[in-house]
């Protein structure tokens, strides 16, 4: 069964018209990002159909999914995944896999209107199981603007496993920096993906320029160039790589080397 999904516009009486389509709009942005991430399907899989329009002390719409034809049933996922990215970035900082950068555009919309309309919330009720909400506050806010306000710029290359690959809107793929455990993105030019294509779910290293936010984590590369990164068992042994070094001790212990260079 189709399961409903709202959102609540800010806590306030009040909401004049221009703050509500922007609303709207970013809660529509939402949807479809997390619809493409995790279908896979660009255009995405799901209609949103509007099935409810309330307003006491605030406004609060509600939208069932349903499936367009000669397409999987995502919706479930999609709403589960939608409400838990919301949540760890508010609560945790973090950003999830499936949160693209648009995705954070449109959870950005609804986290500016916070300081005139008080929070937003996002939630499925409970309908005999728990109710599970996320709520977009100001301090959403802050973390949107720290994850996407760009600080330094400088080349370089990052590694991390290359976790999802996206042409909606943009050309870009995402990998799990080794480093900072953050997602970062990462834009292409189009003679690049039958390669990106291939190192899919691996760990790659990327080269370009990066930016990066205030407290130095990357959050966008420029992608110049990636190459698949060995594992550790691809990696040469000690004893292979001792065959690559010139014999400098005549076959000696390094101990009586050394010991004769002192005496010389």
């Amino acid at each position: 069964m189709e399961k409903s999904i709202y959102l609540r516009i800010g806590n306030s009486n009040k909401v004049v018209l221009p703050d509500l389509i922007s609303s709207l709009s970013g809660f529509l942005q939402l949807l479809r990002d997390f619809d493409a991430a995790v279908s896979g399907q660009s255009a995405g899989t799901q209609q949103w159909e509007v099935t409810s329009l309330t307003k006491n002390s605030s406004v609060v719409i509600g939208v069932t999914p349903y499936t367009k034809p000669q397409m999987d049933d995502y919706s479930e996922a999609i709403e589960t995944e939608l409400l838990e990215s919301s949540s760890a970035l508010t609560h945790k900082k973090e950003r999830t896999a499936k949160m693209s950068d648009s995705a954070l555009v449109g959870i950005g919309k609804l986290a500016k209107l916070s300081k005139k309309l008080g929070p937003s919330a996002i939630f499925i009720p409970a309908n005999g199981r728990p109710k599970r909400e996320s709520v977009i506050s100001e301090s959403t806010m802050r973390i949107v603007q720290e994850m996407t306000g760009v600080q330094y710029q400088a080349f370089g290359a990052i590694s991390g496993a290359l976790d999802a690959i996206t042409v909606h809107g943009k050309s870009e793929f995402r990998i799990w920096d080794e480093v900072s455990g953050k997602v970062v993105r990462c834009k292409y030019s189009d003679d690049l993906e039958p390669r990106i294509v291939r190192m899919l779910r691996k760990t790659v290293t990327v080269s370009g320029m990066i930016s990066s936010n205030a407290v130095g984590n990357p959050i966008s590369v420029e992608v110049e160039d990636l190459h698949e990164k060995p594992v550790d068992h691809q990696l040469p042994s000690i004893r292979q790589m001792a065959g690559l070094i010139k014999d400098y001790t005549g076959g000696r212990r390094l101990k009586d080397f050394l010991s004769e260079i002192a005496d010389d």
